[in-house]
């Protein structure tokens, strides 16, 4: 074979080589490009928010109906928030959280605002780098705890433009399964006979509604309790102070 065979063949094999690289390159950011747009943004928005929603809720269950705990006691190594207090161990404990359900509402909500907010930067970002033109308004955000569901309601004007196309989305509302209402309903019913009663039956309880099991830990001044829906596992934990019971219970 001549010099000038060799040639062209390195020559051939040097635009393969080449043809290949961009090819590899091309298909790559073709990939990277498909990941990062978004093309629905009422699906993006909803699971992005529902994340932010139920981290939220997991902390509220565990610190007694609160992201950050205002009174609160450590036993083994576990920080339980009060629900119910006394001072005085012969008058009956003050309910410290009388509308929880609310409050852990407004918790959720004042927890994830900014990721809310973060959720549409990113979907706008996605939007405005294929040359949309993305405007919108305020957005009306709350939660709520319903039987069986947390409901999201999120309502945000949004426009895409592009071209002589325009889409305009404003409902971003969704909701997902959660025991989270019926632990609280069973929650307020233990606070409630402390306040009343200044003790709580958890094994008559347990007879009457089978599908929850409520632990509860008598120590030193305190009160511990767990409550725990069985098929879910999901668990709601706290702790009163009241007046002092008589031996045995």
């Amino acid at each position: 074979m001549d010099k000038r065979a060799q040639v062209t063949i390195f020559i051939i094999i040097g635009i393969v080589i080449i043809v290949g690289v961009l090819a590899i390159l091309y298909f790559l950011g073709e990939y990277k490009t498909d990941v990062t747009t978004i093309e629905d943004p009422t699906q993006f928005i909803e699971n992005c928010v529902e994340d932010a929603v139920m981290d939220s809720l997991k902390v509220t269950m565990v610190n007694g109906g609160q992201i950050t705990m205002t009174q609160s006691i450590k036993h083994y190594g576990e920080t339980y928030n009060y629900l119910c207090y006394s001072g005085d161990f012969f008058r009956p404990c003050y309910n410290m959280h009388p509308m929880l359900q609310y409050l852990i509402e407004s918790e959720i909500k004042k927890d994830t605002i900014d990721e809310v907010q973060t959720c549409f930067n990113l979907m706008r970002e996605s939007f405005e780098n294929r040359d949309f033109k993305v405007t919108g308004e305020a957005a009306i955000y709350s939660i709520d705890l319903l039987p069986g569901v947390i409901r999201i309601n999120l309502d945000k004007k949004i426009n895409l433009e592009k071209g002589a196309s325009l889409q305009s989305f404003e409902d971003f509302d969704s909701e997902f399964l959660s025991p989270a209402y019926g632990l609280v309903q069973v929650v307020n019913d233990i606070v409630n006979d402390e306040v009343i009663d200044c003790k709580f039956d958890n094994y008559d309880y347990m007879r009457l509604n089978p599908e929850y099991h409520i632990e509860k830990i008598n120590f030193e001044d305190n009160r511990f309790y767990i409550v725990t829906e069985r098929k879910t596992g999901e668990s709601f934990k706290f702790v009163v102070r009241n007046c002092v019971l008589p031996a045995g219970l």
